[in-house]
């Protein structure tokens, strides 16, 4: 067995990351859907759920660049907003796919 031993400190620092969450991506991808101009998420979780949200959102007509698997960008102007909507998304499971149709509806004009 190894030991370590703690000294008492008058601060701690550093830097941490933190794996990607599914629940998270799919918020942020939703969030940034109806948000005006880019946003971008850092630290994506690239699991087949969240790269189906993706897709939907590009049948929406919002502009998508993922650079790396957990960083996208995400581009949306008003006019963005608007098109394909009447389109369903032919991806992912079912009833993620209708859920993500009817929060992004929620937020886009139809």
């Amino acid at each position: 067995m190894q030991m370590f031993e703690a000294h008492p400190a008058m601060r701690v620092f550093g830097t941490m990351t933190v794996p990607g969450d599914k629940s998270i991506s799919h918020r942020a991808l939703m969030l940034s859907g109806i948000a005006e101009g880019v946003s971008e998420v850092t630290g994506f979780l690239a699991g087949e759920d969240c790269l189906a949200t993706l897709s939907a959102m590009r049948a929406l007509g919002v502009r998508v660049e993922q650079p790396s698997a957990t960083h996208v960008l995400i581009h949306v102007c008003r006019a963005a907003r608007s098109a394909n909507c009447g389109q369903a998304p032919r991806h992912g499971k079912r009833g993620h796919r209708h859920t993500l149709v009817h929060r992004l509806a929620v937020g886009a004009k139809i």
